[in-house]
């Protein structure tokens, strides 16, 4: 498990608009959870798999970063 998927965000609900905190990993896990103004049930869904990608390209990124920084870095002074 990375850290993006305890990163939380805030889903909507369609029928009353309040906002519902909701972990990365709900998402992907296809939970289920309770709307906390109107108690409706909202089921998440990560339809077309873009949670999963987006973890990917993260998770990519943090290793292309890592990488860079540990390359001996070169500085030229020129006088």
């Amino acid at each position: 498990m990375s850290d993006l998927d305890t990163a939380q965000i805030e889903i909507p609900c369609q029928k009353c608009k309040f906002k519902n905190p909701v972990l990365i990993r709900q998402i992907v896990a296809g939970d289920t959870i309770i709307c906390r103004g109107c108690r409706r049930n909202i089921a998440l869904s990560d339809y077309l798999k873009l949670v999963e990608k987006a973890r990917a390209d993260y998770e990519r990124a943090v290793e292309d970063l890592k990488d860079a920084l540990n390359k001996e870095i070169k500085i030229d002074f020129k006088f």
